[in-house]
């Protein structure tokens, strides 16, 4: 079961995994050539080193990592995030095959790891430290490397076992930073920028349930990302325990980036096929017979069965943290089983109307209406709009648009151009923030069936009418939650796949929010807009007459009153 050498063992999993020459050399010969092979090599070098961590069987993708940590080094690639199921050894593998690796051979000489809390980077600081202190076999072949403080500071440090930074005799800075702090007041260390950071907890049930929080994690990353100098590199460590957080923003840059890696790796994949074979087993009574012949309960296997109730009852923690399966997270706004469903149906628009995609011709006859979500249109948020024929059976979402880079007094524009295309119907627009220069557009291009909300006047006490939709969490609850009653229980049909891509990651925390996320990972402004335009169902209430009346002004080219 195990490949025995110089006084140390390892799995033959890890055995298997090795150019056997080169491992007999890096065991049985002398320093220099150990040394020489193992600058190299990551995962040999964690093998040899540190052999306590390899208690069980090597997996494939540990085998992939330490390419990776290669490649980080080697000018391969420039990131990598390793989002793998918790348990899977992630922060123990980044520690051993590329931070101790990093700094015996000088390969990075300003390391930084940077995480949500304090804590994280500085415990695994001290652990590093530990090992360069205390690991007789990297002590023989390199010395002894870290730098020695003061007596009283390292005494402190080692009672609370934690560490901010050190550097090494080689001349490597290492130090513990948190996403919560400013990246320019940092990013040097005398003459040496940053070339490696390790990103450690950046995302977590802390982070996940607040928009502001990880609105500002996402800005955070996006600075450490874009200051990057040439050479450096960047590896993730996460779980993806939502879809709309900072591990979902940064999985979704990298894909497309060719320098870039993500191993997302949940504990079992979609085939019932274990990741870590000689590790997990699926029920407990499988577990039970197998370590019946385990004598060291060291190498006894863990069962998925019990890890699911021993992390929480309800299973949550277990579907996001292991199976890395965010739509088990119970925040999700709308069903996603009947969005997948509807994304299945979705066709293309017959249409597309100088951006306004459609999917069903004006009939006059009907009731229409329609909603709007603007933006500065500076290349973030869109403005958006959403058409809705309540006349159908179920009501049918006939036009949709959004663009991020038109002005928003534009946009009152053409939001009355839309209108004229389905006879004016009654109209929602948001007057938040920048809603208010839409709104004033479409007042003074006469758009005859505007949505005015009732308010009371600070001065004089008297309800008067003001035109367009305020968002409050009261009125945002209400839209959206009208919205998705509709949408679920079938009266609401909806053929455009971008916005049922929306709703498919559209959380309850997002709904809470009134106002733009500066940094957001997604954009739910079609969303939105459609909401508005269910919400039009209350007051589109045109007569026959009139419709046909508006459609004949409409098709003139000049609105009739």
């Amino acid at each position: 079961m195990y490949f025995s050498g110089d006084g140390y063992k390892v799995f033959v999993g890890f055995q298997k995994m090795l150019d056997q020459n080169k491992w007999d050399a890096v065991c049985d010969g002398g320093p220099a050539l150990r040394i020489a092979i193992l600058e190299h090599e990551p995962q040999m070098f964690a093998g040899y080193y540190f052999p306590e961590y390899f208690t069980y069987e090597v997996p494939e993708f540990h085998a992939q990592m330490y390419e990776d940590c290669k490649s980080l080094t080697d000018g391969t690639i420039d990131e990598a995030m390793w989002c793998v199921f918790r348990d899977g050894a992630k922060t123990s593998l980044a520690k051993t095959a590329l931070l101790c690796w990093c700094i015996c051979y000088a390969k990075k000489k300003n390391i930084k790891w940077d995480s949500y809390e304090d804590e994280s980077g500085e415990v695994a600081l001290f652990d590093v430290t530990v090992a360069l202190q205390t690991n007789q076999k990297l002590i023989e072949d390199f010395g002894q490397l870290y730098y020695k403080k003061p007596q009283k500071q390292a005494m402190s440090e080692a009672k609370m076992k934690r560490i901010k930074n050190f550097k090494t005799e080689n001349g490597v800075s290492v130090s513990a930073v948190t996403t919560q702090q400013p990246l320019r007041a940092r990013n040097l260390q005398g003459a040496e920028r940053t070339d490696l950071y390790i990103v450690d907890d950046f995302e977590n049930n802390k982070t996940k349930d607040s928009v502001v929080i990880t609105g500002t994690v996402i800005k955070h990353l996006n600075e450490l990302r874009s200051g990057l100098p040439a050479g450096a590199s960047v590896l993730y460590l996460c779980n993806y325990i939502t879809d709309t957080g900072s591990v979902a923003h940064i999985m979704e840059l990298l894909r497309d980036n060719k320098r870039a890696i993500v191993r997302f790796v949940p504990v079992k994949n979609g085939k019932g096929e274990i990741a870590w074979p000689d590790k997990f087993v699926d029920t407990e009574a499988q577990a039970t017979e197998i370590n019946r012949t385990i004598s060291d309960p060291k190498l006894h296997k863990v069962s998925l069965e019990a890890k699911r109730t021993s992390l929480s009852k309800d299973g949550l923690v277990f579907e996001t943290e292991m199976m890395l399966n965010p739509s088990k997270s119970g925040d999700l706004f709308f069903d996603r089983d009947k969005v997948i469903a509807a994304i299945a149906k979705a066709k293309p628009p017959l249409e597309e109307n100088a951006g306004l995609k459609v999917w069903a011709k004006f009939n006059p006859t009907h009731r229409f209406g329609g909603g709007a979500d603007t933006s500065e249109g500076i290349g973030g948020d869109h403005n958006a709009s959403a058409w809705i024929d309540f006349t159908q059976k179920p009501a049918l979402l006939v036009a949709s648009f959004q663009d991020n880079l038109m002005a928003n007094t534009v946009f009152g524009w053409e939001l009355k151009r839309q209108g004229a295309l389905f006879g004016y119907p009654y109209l929602i627009p948001e007057i938040n923030n920048t809603g208010y220069g839409t709104v004033a557009e479409l007042i003074n291009s006469e758009y005859p069936l505007l949505y005015q909300r009732e308010v009371k006047n600070k001065t004089t006490g008297k309800v008067q009418k003001e035109f367009g939709w305020r968002a409050t969490m009261g009125t945002v609850f209400e839209v959206l939650g009208n919205f998705k009653s509709a949408f679920e229980s079938g009266d609401l049909e909806i053929l455009d796949k971008d916005l049922l891509e929306e709703m498919k990651f559209f959380t309850k925390s997002s709904a809470r929010l009134t106002t733009r996320l500066v940094g957001a990972t997604r954009h739910f402004d079609k969303l939105r807009a459609a909401a508005l335009a269910w919400e039009a169902n209350k007051y589109a209430t045109l007569s026959v007459e009139d419709k046909k009346k508006r459609f004949a002004g409409a098709t003139q080219g000049a609105y009739q009153p």
